[in-house]
């Protein structure tokens, strides 16, 4: 399940690359940037397939590309990766629950205001009471629009909207005959915070909190999920 994860990420990355050069010898621009953001999160999950709430640490990256005159486009390659253990008073066992959400998107920008389109991939590993339970891959298309608005010369503001409707689950457990696969529905991440330079030009550090939705289903049961994050993080940038 991750060697494929890493193979889908290093071909966005080279598709991103090509992406980058083919735009720079088209229009001749001179502009072009990198960055890489790293960042950790206190997360909640409520947790309606596992009956449970609770909370985690969670780590993510985004490793982007900008071009154009005006650094007009974006590629980037976004991950978050969660695990959560849900503890029970009338049980000694623990259930946990896994994701690794991984976003690749192509984004053009209008002034402050950036609009693109996201090809996702999910991994979700659950236990319930420490027994298989669910492990699912799923991949999907959607759609990515928010605002990086700077009101200071070292502040900025931003809202980032993700929307994916899942296309593709592969379930990797319930496969003998008979049996219902599993499903993921839609999910919806809504990200807002703010961004502050430490180091003029290549150091940034940001805030933010984050609001998950998606939903499973198993057999003839949907469950929502709704995973809350407080995030900090640093972002490494160049441009030239």
């Amino acid at each position: 399940m991750y060697m494929l994860h890493i193979t889908r990420c290093l071909l966005c990355f080279s598709l991103c690359v090509g992406t980058k050069i083919s735009f720079a010898q088209s229009s001749g621009r001179e502009n072009a940037g990198v960055y890489l953001a790293m960042g950790i999160g206190l997360t909640t999950h409520s947790s309606e397939l596992l009956s449970s709430v609770a909370t985690s640490n969670s780590t993510g990256y985004q490793l982007g590309f900008f071009g154009g005159r005006e650094y007009e486009f974006e590629a980037l390659i976004r991950n978050d990766t969660n695990t959560t253990a849900f503890a029970y008073a009338n049980r000694d066992e623990t259930s946990t629950l896994t994701t690794v959400f991984a976003d690749n998107i192509l984004r053009g920008y209008w002034g402050s205001m950036y609009l693109g389109v996201t090809f996702s991939t999910t991994d979700i590993v659950g236990e319930l009471y420490q027994q298989a339970h669910l492990n699912m891959l799923s991949t999907g298309v959607g759609g990515n629009a928010g605002i990086n608005y700077p009101f200071t010369k070292k502040n900025s503001f931003f809202l980032d909207i993700t929307s994916v409707g899942a296309s593709v689950t592969k379930d990797m457990v319930h496969v003998t005959a008979g049996e219902t696969t599993t499903a993921m529905g839609n999910r919806m991440d809504i990200s807002l915070g703010a961004a502050s330079s430490l180091a003029r030009g290549w150091l940034d550090f940001f805030i933010g909190y984050r609001q998950r939705t998606f939903s499973l289903s198993l057999d003839s049961t949907t469950s929502n999920e709704t995973v809350t994050a407080t995030l900090l993080g640093l972002n490494l940038h160049h441009t030239w």
